[in-house]
């Protein structure tokens, strides 16, 4: 570093040199500068493996590297410089990025990136045969031991990719018409956005900017700036990769952005407050990103935006901030003022910034602490002491704030060094007033570094120190090891901070992007995942489960269970987000089509369930692991109870049910794995209703489902049927089919259910032992027994087919293989009918009913249902009709109650009556 007084500093001797290269460059051919086909890389600081695979490349071909700036960032200048150097070595640069840029050159023009050693360091990608990007990061591989991505696409595949749910950037910028932010339908997924520097109609509540909403982009008459940072981080939350082929991490949420006037806590405060304001009114969760930092403020959670964030933090409502890219930037001390002692730290000031400070510290100690501050510059002048005052004291060219902080109850020492650039040997003297030893700690904001004292660790960025706040960090994803920039916790007071590490150096939505600022989304895009399986998760259950979930490895280590580099490991979105599933008797508010599934008591997947159409409220559902369901002999079902209930709406819905079980619970059932099916309680009686076996996965899944009750997995084929049927026949007859059938034997029979299919449409129960006494079992018995039914509801020239069902005195049904069909050829003219009122089927009914009746003589017909009171509550048939049979189905969305209700047929002179009971 070079003395006061110097004619240049030493960004401007790199800038001097590389104009003398660009010089030179103009004077010769860059083929006498060239070396030979492979070049002497001596002056480039490149791995042995990069040396290898460079080897292998011939000198036509191009390469990419990844320039890192030597210092915390490429300033704009220095951007330029780079940009001008590479495009005159014939070479290119994508959008450069303050924290990283990349160029692609000709092999052979390597060596003259030697010029740029004094502003940057290089790192080889060569992209074209192993991109890092969000495939990767989403994927689950691994290399050497290392957990390389954080296994999103396990989640996605569930069907669970932030449907439901919002994803909210706040950031400088955004390529908002980028077809990665846009539906299939090629409208934008931003609901609104707010640019606080635009000049328009600012948001409700707010008094400045202007607020844009979805029409208005879909009509492209929004014009943002198009921040790379910004594109970047909205890309890695939630862009669906339609156009970059890198999705992100929740590719259906939906987006509220905010583009900030600039990161001043007040702007900041604001955008936050704006994004849960919009998330509540629109009634979804939010999972809000933020990828700025500073290294102001006490670290303890008590700085202006970490208060609004726990403020604004809650149910629904998360946020992930990256912890800072301070790795190794030596910007924290810690030190000790001993009893009516001093204590000193020196440090040296850098260059000028737009305040014209040279140096800018912070520093924190009790509040119950007296302390003096002194300020000591390199030739030994001292400026202070420096007392409590509630302004700003000045004794040019030092600036020093030293009050009690309300938030916290703690002393701070804010110090300013103004317009003394690049000079060494300045100190800052604490001197203890009191009889206590009084530790004290300090961070630098900006310019130069300190001297002494140094602590690497406690270099997380505000506001990720907020309570409410997931911090989180960056490893490098193409490798698996910890990013060596991100800072370190814990915070002040030993909190444990980061969270999370997350991964970095990925290809996105806006190509190339690193640092914790890449990180940030991605444990953002993963909160809008956890939320779209529980809406309402807060930030102590999210921080829970990543303690949980986090995955260790070789490049981790142990961590037990939290460390100030990892913190509680690697992002894993599936453990998480399987950890963050609702659990057995837990209700979840249906408030839109698609997936949800239920952990059972052991953690493990219980009931998936995928709704294609919903008019309810909440669903509820209790799975009992080990548990025998309602059937009386346990043996014949998997032991695993599962019952689902579900409230409000119309109560209607169609959805795909998936029970899983376990092979322990299989085998105590002694049931055959490969054809499980599905079974429902239907009031009293247990109906096989089939399903899709999957032996691997251990789960059993049928679509269809239109009623919720008691379920359970069992095996058909495992059980002799109850019923040995010995005879089935069937003939038509002047009145209807006539249908007959001997059994053999029968055990523990209830009864019979006659089911019919009308010209090979699927089978219907027109008939139930329940209503007819003649279709009643004999129980148990081992002697041949003889049943009849006649079929009077068929037509002329169509064929039936005929199958029976056997009920179980314990509910359990079983369908007959055996079927007869019959053609009714009688003319309808020569059929003889009599007045008649079938009794309802089903019966107890919800939420329909089919009500049979037939007619002797042609007439006026009235079909009513009335209540118990006598009250008529439904007209189904009110005019003239001719003789013969009839059919109408009742809904019960037209009765009001559960309970008896009483159906009347009047026809002539003739009434009949049935009882009929609906159940909701």
């Amino acid at each position: 570093m070079l003395q006061r007084g110097a004619l240049f500093s030493s960004n401007q001797l790199a800038m001097h040199r590389i104009q003398l290269w660009l010089l030179l460059l103009t004077l010769f051919p860059l083929t006498l500068l060239a070396q030979s086909r492979l070049p002497k890389l001596e002056t480039l600081s490149l791995s042995p493996s990069a040396l290898h695979r460079l080897s292998q490349m011939g000198e036509a071909e191009w390469i990419t590297l990844t320039l890192l700036p030597k210092r915390l960032s490429f300033s704009a200048a220095e951007q330029d410089w780079i940009v001008r150097y590479i495009e005159a070595l014939g070479g290119s640069v994508s959008t450069p990025l303050h924290r990283l840029m990349l160029v692609s050159v000709p092999i052979r023009q390597l060596p003259l990136l030697a010029a740029l050693d004094s502003l940057c360091t290089f790192s080889l990608s060569l992209i074209e045969d192993e991109p890092l990007s969000m495939n990767l990061s989403r994927s689950n591989q691994q290399a050497g031991g290392k957990w390389l991505g954080i296994n999103a696409d396990s989640v996605h595949q569930l069907g669970y990719r932030g449907q439901g749910t919002i994803v909210g950037i706040v950031d400088l910028g955004f390529d908002i018409y980028n077809p990665d932010f846009r539906k299939p339908d090629n409208t934008t997924r931003i609901l609104h956005l707010w640019h606080q520097g635009a000049v328009g109609t600012p948001p409700a509540g707010f008094t400045f900017g202007a607020e844009y909403s979805s029409a208005e982009i879909d009509a492209h008459s929004v014009s943002v700036p198009n921040n790379a940072h910004g594109t970047a981080c909205l890309g890695i939350a939630a862009g669906n990769g339609q156009a970059s082929g890198q999705a992100g991490i929740a590719p259906e949420a939906d987006i509220l952005l905010v583009v900030l006037a600039n990161t001043v806590d007040t702007s900041v405060i604001r955008a936050f407050t704006y994004l849960k304001q919009k998330a509540t009114a629109l009634g979804k969760p939010i999972s809000i990103s933020y990828s700025y930092g500073s290294n102001f403020g006490a670290h303890d959670g008590t700085r202006s935006t970490e208060l609004a964030i726990s403020s604004l933090a809650g149910a629904g409502t998360l946020f992930s901030v990256a912890g800072g890219n301070n790795g190794g930037a030596n910007v924290h001390i810690d030190a000790v003022v001993p009893p009516s002692g001093q204590s000193e730290t020196s440090f040296t000031t850098g260059p000028n910034n737009a305040s014209g400070f040279s140096f800018y510290g912070h520093l924190w100690y009790s509040g119950a602490a007296s302390i003096a501050v002194t300020l000591i510059a390199p030739d030994n002048t001292e400026y202070g002491p420096f007392g409590l005052s509630s302004s700003v004291q000045v004794l040019t060219p030092v600036r020093v704030y030293h009050n009690v902080y309300a938030p916290n109850g703690d002393k701070e020492v804010q110090f300013a060094i103004e317009n003394r650039p690049h000079e060494s040997g300045w100190r800052i003297r604490l001197t203890n007033l009191g009889s206590s030893a009084v530790p004290y700690d300090g961070w630098r904001v900006h310019g130069g570094f300190w001297t002494s004292n140094q602590n690497n660790s406690r270099s997380l960025t505000t506001p990720s120190t907020a309570d409410s706040a997931i911090c989180v960090v960056a490893y490098d994803v193409s490798t698996g090891h910890r990013e060596p920039t991100s800072s370190i916790g814990l915070t002040r007071h030993n909190k444990p901070k980061p969270e999370v590490t997350a991964p970095t150096n990925v290809t996105t939505t806006n190509s190339a992007f690193g640092g914790t600022s890449a990180a940030a989304p991605h444990l953002a895009g993963l909160g809008a995942l956890l939320l779209q399986a529980n809406p309402t998760l807060s930030t102590s259950e999210f921080r829970k489960i990543l303690a949980d979930s986090s995955r260790r490895d070789v490049a981790t280590g142990p961590i037990p269970p939290h460390k100030a580099d990892w913190g509680y490991g690697k992002q894993y979105a599936l453990g998480a987000f399987q950890a963050a599933l609702p659990k057995s008797g837990q209700s979840v508010a249906i408030t839109r089509t698609g997936n949800f599934i239920w952990n059972d008591q052991s953690g493990q997947y219980g009931v998936f369930l995928s709704f294609v159409s919903e008019d309810i409220d909440q669903v509820t559902v209790e799975i009992s692991p080990n548990t025998a369901p309602s059937f009386s002999g346990s043996a014949k079902a998997v032991k695993r109870r599962v019952v689902i209930t579900s409230v409000g709406g119309s109560g209607t819905f169609s959805a795909t049910l998936r029970i899983y079980y376990t092979d322990a619970e299989v085998a105590a059932g002694g049931l055959s794995e490969g054809n499980l099916k599905l079974y429902r309680l239907n009031g009293t009686n247990w109906e096989l209703k089939g399903g899709i076996n999957n032996p691997v996965e251990n789960y059993v899944e049928l679509s269809g489902v239109t009623a919720f009750s008691e379920w359970a997995i069992a095996d058909p084929m495992d059980h002799p049927l109850p019923v040995e049927l010995a005879a089935f026949y069937g003939n038509a007859t002047p009145t209807g089919i006539a249908l007959s059938w001997t059994t053999a034997s029968e055990i523990d029979n209830a009864g019979f259910e006659v089911r019919r299919s009308e010209s090979g449409a699927a089978f219907e129960t027109i008939a139930s032992y329940q209503f007819l006494p003649s279709l009643k079992g004999r129980g148990t018995t081992s002697q041949p027994s003889h049943y009849h039914f006649l079929d009077v509801g068929v037509k002329a020239g169509i064929d039936y087919t005929y199958r029976l069902r056997s009920v179980d005195f314990n509910g359990i049904m079983h369908d007959y293989a055996h079927t007869v069909t019959v053609r009714f050829s009688l003319s309808g003219q020569s059929r003889q009918y009599d007045y008649a009122l079938a009794q309802n089927y089903p019966n107890p009914f919800n939420p329909t009913t089919v009500i049979k009746y037939s007619l002797r003589e042609s007439g006026w017909v009235s079909l009513k249902i009335y209540d118990v009171l006598g009250r008529e509550v439904a007209t189904l048939v009110h005019q003239p009709q001719t003789a013969g049979e009839y059919q109408v189905i009742l809904d019960a969305q037209q009765l009001s109650a559960s309970g008896i209700y009483i159906c009347q047929l009047r026809a002539g002179a003739v009434t009949k009556t049935i009882k009929m009971m609906l159940i909701k």
